[in-house]
């Protein structure tokens, strides 16, 4: 997906794609990285999501 700086986003509207990174990065635990930034200012984005068990493989 490409990246497009200051696009609002709807709940529930798909953002991204993970992908597994131990095959470039051995070692790595898999991840996601995103920020939440309003009016400038960044915001810890875990107050919006729901506390899941992890993904298993």
């Amino acid at each position: 997906m490409k990246e497009i700086v200051g696009k609002t986003v709807k709940q529930g509207e798909v953002i991204g794609t993970a992908q597994d990174l131990t095959i470039k990065y051995p070692g790595i635990t898999n991840h996601i990285h995103f920020e939440i930034t309003l009016k400038g200012t960044q915001i810890d984005p875990s107050r919006f999501l729901k506390k899941e068990e992890s993904c298993k493989s």
